[in-house]
């Protein structure tokens, strides 16, 4: 199965068979763990596997999401490893967790193994049932195991955002009175691709990244605080295309 298929695919599973999860298949999931990129490569993600019927008891208490799974793993990350970035000191160890967690989900996808993300639970009543270093923070639950036969997506597994509305592109605009693409910078706009649908919709990558550069409106980002760009060239051409 290629890449794009499987990230289609891959759907969040809400039921399992009592099948346990072999030795080798998760060493096989656990290890696309290990190899997630992570910032300035300190890899401070953190899993616990929970595969014993007494552990997923505890667990069990600590959410309402309750699928039959016979595997949990938790995914946290240690804030003694993981790299703060200077200028505000944001944390990266959440993000390098999730990194993690997502490629979990992907290679169990790959290996017929089903999963799901849960993010609702209790954080005290899981430091409760599973005490740790104050160091260590859980981001996620991910439940894994084989999907039961009456496993199936979710209604809304398929519904998906426009293009347009997740993808956007910086558009430069000339000043007023520029003769030329050459005459200085002009401010900056962000802009909306909505031809990029249609570029690809052609089936041309290299149309629909054309596109995404030269058209579409969006606001301002130097200039006019909220405006919007809508000074148009013909065929609705940004002017700094």
């Amino acid at each position: 199965m290629d890449f794009q298929e499987l990230a289609k695919q891959r759907y969040s599973v809400r039921r399992y068979a009592p099948e346990a999860v072999g030795a080798v298949a998760l060493n096989m999931v656990l290890e696309a763990a290990l190899c997630a990129p992570t910032a300035h490569n300190l890899q401070p993600q953190r899993i616990f596997v929970l595969n014993r019927p007494e552990l997923i008891e505890k667990i069990d208490r600590c959410t309402s999401c309750h699928f039959g799974e016979p595997c949990v793993l938790m995914v946290g990350y240690d804030d003694r490893v993981s790299w703060k970035r200077e200028f505000d000191g944001k944390d990266h160890g959440e993000i390098d967790a999730s990194i993690a967690a997502t490629q979990i989900m992907l290679a169990a996808a790959d290996l017929g193994l089903g999963t799901c993300w849960i993010g609702y639970y209790d954080p005290a009543k899981l430091v409760e049932e599973f005490p740790m270093d104050e160091h260590i923070h859980i981001m996620a639950l991910i439940a894994l195991g084989y999907p039961a036969e009456t496993a199936h997506p979710a209604k809304l597994h398929e519904v998906s955002i426009p293009m347009e509305d997740m993808v956007y592109s910086i558009c430069k605009k000339l000043p007023r009175g520029g003769k030329n693409k050459k005459e200085g910078l002009g401010a900056f706009f962000f802009c909306f691709t909505a031809s990029f649908r249609r570029g690809a919709a052609r089936g041309s990558s290299y149309s629909a990244r054309r596109a995404a550069l030269r058209y579409g409106s969006g606001r301002s980002r130097y200039g006019r605080p909220g405006r919007w760009c809508r000074r148009r060239g013909p065929g609705g051409r940004c002017p700094g295309g």
